[in-house]
């Protein structure tokens, strides 16, 4: 009997198509296709073949960019380069203390004659304005679609930036800015003989110290627009740049001024399928403000708004909650309101807000975040929400336990309603608690913050009445006369949520959180109890 031999395993690069292999390596960033060069002389020859090695070359995994490619120069060609991720931060450690980062990879891809760069992403520190200019040369073409800059330093200002994109960047489409800077020392040099720009739509700014713009020139040269957020354009009164973003932009879609462009809240997504208009309102204010802009907008985009969020210092004036009862939002799916200060408000605020709330009949997210909110809007607004899934209430005095557990007793009986944050509201009591455990049957995230008016008894009957498991549960509320029970109450939490956090102060140290999760709990059980529970002598 002869044993046949082995056959030897086909490489890797005959064994799949080329489709399949572009697929695999596209998967990688840069450092790690370089690295893939010193596999063997085969997957060598094949990679600096492939048109795709170059397409996108980025910092990522602390890649030095404008060393790490010198070896390679022959066979990086000038139209191989499309895409651009440069992140200083990422690569510091591999530099001198005071060397030029930015202008070495910059003039490493001058030296390349790389022009044909569609996508671009720098966080960098622009040493001069010169060296910013070299950076426009370069990528100042008609290629590029999408711009994003990160300047870390102080010497290039937002509209240094706004200009050169106006001059130099005719096919930008998308252009993210944030810097330190409104405007540069010498500014007789800007905006001069610029024609208004056809294609860019979504333009974001990001200055420190929320310094107001000159949106009266940003919006004259910028007549496309669908998209404008900024941090930058916080200022007294917003609505004569409401007014001007309406009159001047018909194609607004979304309209974010004012605060972080980081929000700690969800931002659900806009429908793929809508009517033109304005979509999306995001408007911060500050004191003296009396909304008549925002009551223009409303009265003009009522029909097709789908996202309306407002904070402020002194609370919604009287005439724009009067205009939001006597409008219909049709499309409306998320509400947020954020304000300060609620002693302000008469009862005539209550009730149009309850009205407003009841016609918008589409609304699935709803947050009130100090706001005025008293049981008229809690019973006659949003009680009778039928699609209600969101309920973030925070810091709202007004409301009373009789009426919460009405709210959450009601006919509909909240199965709806999947997500649901109480903070800061002394209404929170133990026998509410219980009750929404009874009746929200369909809730997956319950975040409780409560530590005067919710106990830990009130947790034991929400876990008795709930029998459905929690994707998320946070709770922090008092153990003041029921410290005995945390340790048997913390060993039943696995059973009620796949994730859970929970959080008080010990009586005795005010000064001190302690705080158990899904993940501490059972590893550091018996130390945790020690440390917290320590025998008595």
């Amino acid at each position: 009997m002869s044993l046949e031999p082995a056959k030897k395993p086909r490489p890797l690069l005959e064994a799949l198509p080329l489709e399949i292999l572009s697929i695999v390596f596209s998967k990688l960033v840069t450092k790690d296709r370089v690295l893939c060069l010193d596999v063997s002389p085969e997957w060598r020859a094949f990679l600096l073949a492939w048109p795709d090695m170059w397409r996108e070359i980025t910092t990522e995994d602390h890649f030095n960019i404008g060393l790490g490619l010198l070896p390679y120069r022959a066979s990086i060609q000038s139209d191989a380069v499309h895409e651009l991720h440069f992140d200083c931060s990422e690569i510091s450690s591999w530099y001198k203390p005071g060397e030029p980062d930015t202008t070495r990879v910059i003039d490493f891809l001058l030296a390349q004659e790389c022009f044909q760069l569609q996508k671009v992403f720098m966080r960098a520190a622009f040493e001069s304005e010169d060296t910013f200019s070299k950076f426009v040369f370069l990528t100042g073409r008609a290629t590029i679609t999408d711009l994003e800059l990160d300047c870390k330093d102080c010497e290039i200002a937002a509209m240094l930036v706004l200009d050169a994109v106006l001059h130099h960047y005719p096919r930008l489409v998308r252009c993210a800015l944030k810097t330190h800077r409104d405007w540069p020392a010498n500014r007789t040099r800007l905006f001069k003989d610029l024609q208004p720009h056809q294609h860019l739509r979504d333009l974001k700014i990001h200055l420190s110290g929320y310094r107001p713009l000159p949106v009266d020139i940003i919006i004259q040269y910028t007549p496309k627009l669908q998209h404008i957020t900024s941090a930058s354009l916080v200022c007294e009164d917003v609505d004569p740049t409401l007014r001007l973003l309406i009159t001047s932009c018909p194609e607004i879609q979304t309209i974010h001024l004012g605060g972080a462009l980081e929000q700690s809240w969800r931002s659900p997504a806009l429908r793929s399928v809508h009517p033109p208009g304005l979509r999306s309102l995001y408007i911060c204010h500050r004191r003296h403000w009396r909304g008549s802009g925002l009551v223009n907008v409303m009265e003009r985009h009522h029909s097709t708004l789908e996202v309306f969020s407002v904070l402020g210092d002194l609370g919604l004036h009287q005439q724009v909650v009067a205009s939001m009862a006597s409008l219909d939002f049709a499309r409306l799916h998320t509400f947020l309101l954020d304000m300060s200060d609620g002693a302000a408000e008469t009862l005539d605020y209550n009730v149009n807000m309850s009205e407003f709330l009841r016609r918008s009949r589409c609304l699935r997210h709803v947050t009130l975040i100090k706001a005025s909110a008293d049981d008229t809007v809690l019973l006659d607004g949003l009680r009778l929400l039928p699609s209600l899934e969101e309920l973030v209430l925070n810091d709202c005095k007004y409301l009373t336990e009789q009426a919460m557990l009405q709210f959450f007793s009601g006919q509909q009986n909240r199965q709806r309603l999947s997500h649901l944050v109480l903070k800061n509201t002394a209404a929170l009591t133990d026998d509410v608690f219980e009750e929404i455990g009874r009746s929200c049957t369909g809730l997956k995230s319950l975040t409780i913050h409560n530590n005067k008016t919710c106990t830990l008894s009130g947790l034991r009957r929400f876990m008795c009445v709930h029998t459905t498991r929690l994707l998320s549960l946070e709770v922090n509320c008092s153990t003041k006369n029921d410290e005995d029970q945390l340790e048997s109450v913390l060993d039943q939490m696995d059973a009620h949520a796949e994730r859970w956090q929970f959080g008080y102060r010990p009586q005795n140290r005010q000064c001190y959180q302690v705080v158990f999760t899904h993940l501490t709990w059972w590893p550091k059980r018996d130390q945790l109890i020690h440390a917290l529970y320590k025998e008595k002598s």
